[in-house]
């Protein structure tokens, strides 16, 4: 295989809140709690949240950058503020990624399912840095957490057609549409899942890095009746997730022919393996069908651990794990993600 693009130049940019996932759940019973008033039981209704969350031994901790569990007021419904403070906060990620940056990439593509505004952070950022006539901008909005993987097909197609040097962004914040006062059992699940995430990396032409990815093959799958499993829409208060639960059976389900098509020949054993966490229990499940080690997910697991998921920016976290650390050149690299339709995506990878 000769390849579609090559991948580096990773830079996460924390939330400004890290947060305890034991404390969030607390928070959240509290919260719920004070608005209820008098209970019959409160220790209950507290065992409710714990019940229904992600516990902290797969969770430790999750980034909010609009959630104080201290000091929580409950924001306005209006959705025009919620947009401005995610451009805004997207505008200061931007300016800490690009501060000492002379060179202009050709083309900036930005990626979330959080927030979008037009003139957007990139193109705020191409005009603080005088990149006009250099830098094009493309907006991938609203796929939700397998984002990454169409915006870096979209991003090899503009290598192919000359660019030189594409950047990726992702500005994914969850904090400005999670509500408190729902607490059913599947938006309890949501709210202890779900974090706030950016990072940036960068496409080349194949032959151009001296470490980094190679892309080798790039597929993508609707599985069948499954529309309703997985939804984003916009509601009063933000937007608003529906996660079936069936979503992880249906993964396990299809993964081992999708896999097995996007990578024939490709030894399973001796690959790494990029899954999204979309939950703990999409890990276990994908691992157990596909008959791999804790060390082949190991990475998957720790940066759920450590960070939650954080929508589309999750996939890019994993790898820049993975590029962090000494594999051996042309050892091969699957990368998984799911989202809304229900949708798998899958990356083929050669290390670099």
């Amino acid at each position: 295989m000769i390849g579609l693009c090559e991948i580096d130049s990773f830079h996460h940019v924390l939330p400004k809140n890290i947060y305890h996932q034991a404390d969030i759940t607390n928070w959240m019973a509290e919260y719920n709690l004070r608005q209820e008033g008098e209970v019959e039981s409160p220790s209950l209704f507290k065992k409710r949240f714990e019940r229904f969350s992600v516990s902290a031994d797969k969770i430790a901790q999750r980034g909010l950058e609009f959630l104080d569990i201290s000091t929580f007021k409950k924001r306005s419904d209006d959705q025009e503020l919620k947009t401005k403070e995610f451009t805004r906060r997207a505008d200061e990620v931007f300016d800490t990624i690009y501060k000492n940056v002379k060179k202009a990439p050709d083309h900036l593509i930005h990626v979330s399912c959080t927030g979008y505004e037009a003139p957007s952070a990139p193109q705020i950022q191409v005009a603080k840095k005088e990149w006009q006539g250099k830098t094009n901008v493309t907006h991938a909005y609203h796929m939700g957490c397998y984002a990454a993987a169409p915006a870096i097909r979209t991003g090899c197609g503009m290598i192919a057609m000359g660019d030189e040097q594409v950047d990726i962004v992702h500005n994914e914040m969850s904090s400005l549409h999670q509500n408190p006062e729902m607490k059913t059992p599947e938006q309890i699940l949501i709210h202890s899942l779900f974090a706030d995430g950016h990072i940036k990396y960068s496409l080349s032409p194949v032959g151009t890095l001296n470490k980094g990815f190679r892309l080798l093959k790039i597929k993508e799958q609707i599985i069948p009746n499954s529309l309703n499993q997985m939804e984003w829409t916009p509601s009063s208060w933000g937007h608003k997730m529906a996660l079936g639960k069936e979503v992880p059976s249906l993964i396990a389900k299809h993964i081992n022919a999708f896999v097995e098509d996007l990578a024939p020949s490709i030894e399973l054993k001796d690959t790494i393996f990029a899954i999204h966490p979309g939950g703990p229990k999409i890990i276990d499940l994908v691992a157990e069908k596909l008959d791999l080690s804790d060390d082949q997910v190991r990475q998957s697991r720790e940066l759920l651990r450590d960070r939650g998921n954080m929508s589309s920016s999750t996939l890019p976290h994993i790898w820049e794990r993975v590029y962090n650390e000494n594999y051996t050149s042309g050892k091969k690299m699957i990368a998984l993600a799911f989202g809304p339709g229900l949708t798998v995506f899958g990356l083929l990878f050669e290390l670099i």
